[in-house]
This record gives structure tokens, sequence and C-alpha cells, in this order.
């Protein structure tokens, strides 16, 4: 399936990332799942709904997709770390948040960053993980180093 998981807290890229949608769910053939889509539920004809996802079935539902369309940064993190295909739409300007573009630079997957307004022909949905995959297991070892330094000088503290 395809899994949407689309926020609109940053930006709002409806109508467009229809546009996006519709193109990959044709090039994919495959049914649509919408976590909690309240605002494109009634837009994408026959996807599965999913509100309140809990914590499980939210990483659950990610590991298992065969292909997602985010504007989440979590979206994007967690598509990462599960090696699934990905395209992460981002807003053209230039103020929003740039944790999803500056994580998918220092991985080498900047072209899984689309701005939502984009013609649908700049996507491409294929990936290569044996670049990525090495870089996001770097990440996580400088993040699992960083974390235990800051933790034993926290605990150094408290005594």
């Amino acid at each position: 399936y395809i899994l949407l998981y689309i926020l609109t807290y940053a930006y709002n890229p409806y109508p467009e990332i229809l546009n996006i949608i519709e193109y990959v769910k044709n090039k994919v053939n495959l049914p649509v799942v919408i976590l909690d889509g309240s605002l494109c539920t009634n837009k994408i004809e026959g996807a599965q709904n999913i509100k309140c996802a809990g914590p499980l079935e939210f990483l659950r539902l990610i590991k298992d997709a065969d292909f997602i369309i985010t504007t989440s940064f979590h979206g994007t993190a967690f598509s990462l770390n599960f090696e699934r295909p990905f395209i992460s739409v981002l807003s053209n300007n230039s103020k929003s948040d740039t944790r999803i573009l500056d994580l998918l630079k220092v991985v080498n997957a900047k072209d899984r960053a689309l701005v939502y307004n984009c013609s649908v022909n700049d996507i491409s949905l294929d990936m290569d993980y044996n670049i990525i995959t090495p870089k996001v297991e770097m990440i996580r070892k400088e993040s699992y180093e960083y974390l235990k330094m800051v933790l034993k000088d926290c605990t150094k503290n408290m005594a």
C-alpha cells in the first residue's frame, strides 16, 4: 500500500499534493492508506483512513508500506530507518522547517524532497538504499555516542 502521512500544521499542501498522490497511485497501482487524513479522506477514492494510530501501529504502518508520501520529519526519518521508498513533500516557503531537507542532504537522499507544487514529472519512485543506509547508520552511531556522553555527564552531576 501507499501510506500517506501528511501533516498540515506547518503548511497546507492541499490541493497541490493530490496530483503527486494520484501520480504515485497510478504508477505503483496499490491501495492508499491515510494515517489520520481528515483533510483528504474524501478526495482519494477507495482510501482507507486510520485515525488515532498508537506508536506501534504508526511504526508498523511505515515499516509495512510499499511507498510513503509524507510532509513530516518523523515520516521521513522512519522511512529512512525502515528503508522504505518515499517522497517527502516540502513547502516552498524558505522560512519553513528545514529538518527534513537537512536530514536528506546528510544521507545523500536530497532527491527524495519534493516541493509541493512541483511537476509530477520530477518524481522518481526508485531508491537505492546501498548509499543511504551506511549514512543513516553513521548518524545513528553518532547520536548514540552523544546520548551516552550526555547521560553519563547527567548522572555525574546528580551524584
